[in-house]
């Protein structure tokens, strides 16, 4: 139930989060707009619904008054989904969460972090580089001692892609909890550096990374950022092909020298972000 002109059905089809959804009723199509009483009772009629047996939840507290007024279950949305989940239990709702992005903030989630780089890197690079190459660049850019530079020197921010009540982990990732990749970048004016976006190989297809991407762009808009780019090796066919799914394209190519006889010949993609 949206306050949302008649072109927001397009505009909602570019959100994974959408898709979850059997049904929208956008006020622009029935002439009249939250808090009003009217527009409740048109929701609750068009679904033939209960009010006593609806929940309606809104980040503002008036439009949670007006559902309220017609015998709706309210809960007003201040950011929290922990508050929200605690909320809904009151209610008897019952709600299993799948995905979290979980901010790295100690020096021990920094170590539980290069661990899952150095496994991530193995698995993801070895059709593309040499076992040489792949451990001299874990120990360059993601190695314990890199990530912690990174963080206090240069700006970059990392999230654990977590699975909380998801499928078990296997038993070589219990020491990982319920991480199941990771994302770092760096905000620079007015773009997003996506340096790092990796899942394990056995918990790929379920969607993280999508919903990760969701988050980041998420915090481009938050930090005004028209776009988001990143580099990735141009013989990563399969990486390039999911990133251009996603919307990303082809800005230009760079070759790098990395040191040690290495260099890194990537793509550098961008993706516009509407704020």
């Amino acid at each position: 139930l949206s306050n949302a002109g008649l072109r927001y059905h397009k505009r909602l089809e570019k959100h994974a989060a959408m898709q979850l959804l059997d049904e929208r009723f956008i006020s622009a199509e029935h002439l009249c707009v939250k808090p009003s009483r009217e527009i409740y009772e048109k929701f609750l009629g068009c679904f033939d619904l209960r009010p006593e047996e609806c929940v309606f939840i809104d980040d503002m507290p008036a439009n949670i008054e007006g559902c309220k007024a017609v015998g709706m279950n309210g809960i007003v949305f201040d950011g929290d989904a922990s508050h929200l989940r605690m909320e809904l239990s009151r209610l008897g709702i019952d709600v299993e969460t799948a995905f979290q992005m979980v901010p790295v903030k100690t020096d021990e989630d920094v170590k539980v972090l290069s661990q899952i780089a150095n496994e991530v890197w193995h698995q993801h690079f070895a059709s593309i580089l040499s076992p040489e190459q792949i451990d001299y660049m874990v120990d360059k850019f993601q190695s314990y001692p890199a990530m912690l530079r990174q963080r206090a020197e240069e700006g970059y921010q990392y999230y654990f892609i977590h699975e909380e009540g998801g499928e078990a982990a296997l038993p070589e990732h219990e020491a990982y909890g319920g991480h199941r990749g990771y994302v770092g970048f760096r905000v620079d004016e007015d773009a997003l550096f996506l340096s790092k976006l990796y899942l394990l190989q056995p918990y790929r297809g379920r969607a993280l990374s999508s919903r990760a991407l969701d988050f980041l762009i998420s915090i481009a808009q938050q930090e005004g950022c028209r776009k988001i780019w990143l580099t990735v090796n141009r013989y990563n066919d399969h990486t390039i092909d999911v990133y251009k799914h996603w919307g990303f394209t082809v800005a230009q190519e760079q070759c790098a020298d990395i040191g040690n006889g290495f260099v890194m010949d990537d793509y550098v993609m961008e993706l516009e972000v509407k704020l």
